[in-house]
């Protein structure tokens, strides 16, 4: 089978850990079945006048080769804010003569496409006019929050209930994508991420701290994430002063809250107790979990996070929020549910002050590791072809 692979959310030269999740999953799936990828993943091209208009998206290569694998970065217009509601339209508009030129010099059999808007409104509409099926996957904040923009929920309503299959990566997603699209939630298939076990596992803890330059005898406390208000690292680092024993907080990740959280830590007067190292490389990360004490995550919405099936690899306890699939994978001893936050630093202290096994997390992230995965998301794509081609055997 060929699968052409449509989204925003994949890595390039510039933008080396962006969507490294959504590479992850489609190189596993056509490493196990022999299959072709192609990737194609479009630029916002924004007005040169604009803050950021000539930043590093300008850099992105139109075409870069991955492996063996060849991403196309074609540029669609787009002005933040003001052209969100028509930003499907342009980013299709934009991509079909890439897609039609593919589909005449390789051939492709399926559109796979991830994350609903703007990125799976333009695939189904570029699938159908191209005679493709076309799957589309939902993520997280697409059904969290682009909903609340009309243009966008009357885009999602109109174009992806024509897609030949809507997954998502939790069932709480799968829920959402039901509501917004009147697609009945029987027919959404759940396929969440798996993990890595081979970069994320248990490992020395002091060897670990030695290379990052994080000190022996402290307790740690890891998180993982854009530093953007959704994470809400600040009840972290509120949490922190109230935590007693000193721990070390190591937040991982950039965004616009650096300053702004830093500054809180220090008027909390515990600055020297948050470590901000910024964005990561995978093996740099899988570094800090084995380097950490115990995982926290606070966001107030999540998809499937990635980090947290890291940090149960790497042997880790999680203390996370009862939100997006969080709760389908916290199902036992490897984690710690917050129902309240005003309980978050209780629960921090005694997280740190318990001994856990680190063979609960791996166990935990062994059994929703990509074995299944990978069968599933074979079933689905095999099973969509057949349907468009009946009698046909997906070579």
């Amino acid at each position: 089978m060929r699968v052409l692979t449509f989204t925003s959310l994949y890595p390039s030269s510039v933008f080396p850990v962006h969507g490294l999740f959504v590479r992850e999953r489609m190189l596993r799936l056509c490493a196990r079945n022999g299959w072709k990828l192609t990737v194609v993943a479009p630029i916002p091209r924004s007005p040169p006048f604009l803050p950021g208009g000539r930043g590093r998206y300008f850099r992105v290569p139109r075409v870069e080769v991955q492996g063996s694998v060849r991403v196309h970065h074609p540029r669609y217009f787009h002005v933040p804010r003001l052209s969100v509601g028509r930003q499907w339209q342009n980013m299709a508009r934009a991509c079909a003569p890439i897609l039609a030129e593919l589909e005449r010099t390789e051939g492709f059999d399926l559109i796979d496409s991830h994350y609903l808007y703007p990125d799976g409104c333009a695939a189904v509409r570029m699938a159908r006019d191209l005679g493709k099926p076309c799957v589309v996957t939902a993520r997280g904040s697409d059904v969290w929050a682009l909903p609340k923009i009309p243009a966008a929920a009357r885009a999602m309503r109109e174009q992806l209930p024509r897609a030949d299959r809507l997954m998502a990566v939790a069932g709480a997603l799968a829920e959402g994508v039901a509501e917004i699209t009147g697609v009945p939630r029987a027919r959404i298939v759940t396929v969440p991420n798996g993990v890595d076990m081979e970069l994320f596992r248990p490992g020395d803890r002091a060897a670990a701290r030695s290379e990052l330059g994080l000190p022996h005898e402290a307790k740690i406390v890891l998180s993982v994430g854009r530093l953007a208000p959704v994470k809400r690292f600040d009840l972290l680092i509120e949490a922190l002063a109230a935590v007693p024993g000193e721990p070390l907080l190591v937040l991982v990740g950039d965004g616009p809250l650096r300053g702004e959280l830093a500054s809180r830590a220090r008027r909390l007067g515990v600055v020297d107790r948050l470590r901000l190292v910024g964005e990561q490389p995978p093996q740099r990360v899988a570094e800090f979990m084995r380097a950490a004490d115990l995982f926290a995550l606070v966001s107030d919405t999540e998809g499937w996070p990635n980090v947290v099936m890291e940090a149960l690899a790497s042997g880790l306890h999680v203390v996370a929020r009862p939100v997006g699939g969080i709760p389908e994978i916290l199902t036992g001893p490897e984690g710690t549910i917050v129902g309240d936050l005003a309980e978050l630093p209780a629960l921090l202290s005694q997280a740190l002050e318990t001994p856990h096994d680190p063979a609960n997390g791996a166990a935990r992230a062994t059994e929703l590791g990509w074995d299944s995965t990978l069968r599933l998301l074979t079933e689905v794509f095999e099973d969509v072809v057949r349907e468009r081609s009946p009698g046909r055997t997906p070579a």
